[in-house]
């Protein structure tokens, strides 16, 4: 009984081992393994009929062992694998890209002529529409970039539009305030006139002088104040923003309002320290030499007392034993140089009294000294206030 089933599974192990017979050569296995397992049976039942003993179990041992066989070690592992069901089915293979190109040059072979002549057309109208996008784009840039240089010049004139329009405002200004100042110099020249303006002025004084205010206290506070005023702007200058409120302006004011015969001394010591502060600058001086003047209008003895003083530093060359040494003894020469050119611009000094400065002019250039110079002071603007090219 036991011969067909180990049969036929040996010849099921077979055809497991058998890989590329397939299941074709196991079914044939198991066909001739049934057929001997029935020789077999009826030979054992004819023995057993005729009483004779089958064989020893040692010799069925090996029959059956040399039947059935030993299974291959890859027979359980295929038999596993393919399980109840038979072998799993294998993937789809992706296909490459020229079996891809293959395919797509039979679809286009298997395309009409009509249909290949629409789409030729529809393709070299893309290859157009491509064309003229990309030519509108560079056109697009080319103009943007024409545009951008275009604003970029634009503005770099307007920026030296703007710097020329103001240097030529600073012109402007600056030659407004040279002829102002050119017109306030000659009408000072005729107001201070020694032969014509500068009696009837003192005249007047004279004249009012008893109506004048004498208060010790306001008196006092002008020689302090001064002495102590650390700003000294013109209020005739175009660049004062008060005229009427500045210290000068406010000191003419009392000078004409104020009788200070008694303190004329007080006073110039007073100008002359200022002169001397190192804080004094040069742009400080028209304001000084304005209140000198109208100091100069009323009292007689004010101007030989400053000017004495101014002309000493002059000749001297300035103090150098203060603490700023040689270099404050050259501005301190300086502001009374530039004090002294003033009072000749505004005719507190007369023409025969500017030996000194012409003195000095000549040291300064290398002239050789003479005592035969003749001074003379003359502004560079003709008899209507306009600036004379000539002078």
């Amino acid at each position: 009984r036991l011969c067909p089933t180990m049969a036929d599974s040996a010849g099921r192990g077979s055809g497991g081992n058998s890989g590329g017979g397939g299941r074709g050569g196991g079914r044939g296995r198991r066909r001739g393994g049934k057929k001997q397992g029935d020789k077999k049976a009826k030979e054992q039942g004819a023995s057993a009929a005729g009483g004779t003993d089958g064989p020893p179990p040692s010799q069925q041992a090996a029959s059956g062992a040399s039947t059935t066989g030993t299974r291959p070690p890859g027979a359980q592992s295929n038999a596993s694998e393919s399980g109840p069901g038979g072998p799993k089915p294998k993937k789809r293979r992706q296909k490459s890209s020229k079996q891809r190109s293959r395919d797509k040059q039979q679809k286009q072979a298997a395309l009409t002529p009509a249909e290949m002549e629409a789409k030729k057309k529809a393709d070299a109208e893309a290859a157009l529409a491509a064309k003229k996008a990309a030519e509108e784009a560079a056109e697009a840039e080319r103009r943007r970039k024409v545009e951008a240089e275009r604003k970029a010049k634009i503005e770099a004139l307007q920026a030296a539009l703007a710097e020329r329009e103001g240097r030529i405002k600073e012109c402007v200004a600056a030659l407004q305030t040279y002829a102002s100042t050119a017109s306030g110099h000659v009408a000072s020249r005729e107001r201070l006139n020694p032969d014509t303006g500068l009696p009837t002025i003192r005249k007047q004084f004279q004249s009012t002088k008893k109506s004048l205010k004498t208060d010790l206290k306001k008196c006092t506070a002008f020689v302090k104040k001064a002495r102590s005023t650390m700003v000294w702007d013109d209020p005739s200058s175009s660049t004062c923003a008060n005229p009427t409120s500045t210290p000068v302006a406010v000191m003419c004011k009392d000078i004409t309002t104020l009788n200070l015969s008694r303190y004329v001394d007080e006073i110039a010591a007073a100008v002359l320290e200022v002169v001397a502060s190192p804080k004094t600058k040069l742009g400080d001086i028209p304001g000084i030499a304005k209140v000198c003047g109208a100091m100069h209008e009323r009292y007689e003895d004010f101007t030989p007392t400053v000017l004495s003083g101014v002309v000493s530093v002059i000749k001297s060359g300035g103090d150098s034993s203060k603490k700023d040494g040689a270099a404050g003894a050259a501005k301190h020469k300086r502001v009374c140089l530039r004090l002294l050119t003033e009072f000749v611009l505004l005719g507190i000094v007369n023409g025969t009294d500017v030996k000194p400065m012409v003195k000095v002019i000549a040291e300064a250039s290398g002239a050789p000294p003479s005592s035969d110079v003749v001074a003379a002071v003359e502004d560079a603007t003709d008899t209507d206030g306009y600036i004379d090219q000539d002078a």
